[in-house]
């Protein structure tokens, strides 16, 4: 689940163009909001890379 949780909030923040207010806290389980908008400041390729990774995780999660 936190594989899909960090790619949520990385989508949530390139819709937005930013990440996470300062004046908001928490986010969902497991994910580093600080991580995040330091990737949303990389170049394309290293944010294509990160997202195959997590759908990669994701994809291979066995559901319940």
């Amino acid at each position: 689940m936190t594989a899909y949780f960090e790619f949520d909030s990385w989508l949530a923040a390139r819709i937005s163009g930013a990440g996470q207010p300062s004046d908001i806290h928490g986010g969902p389980p497991g994910v580093d909001q600080r991580a995040i908008a330091r990737l949303i400041k990389q170049p394309e390729s290293a944010q294509v890379d990160w997202v195959k990774k997590r759908i990669k995780v994701i994809e291979g999660t066995h559901c319940a």
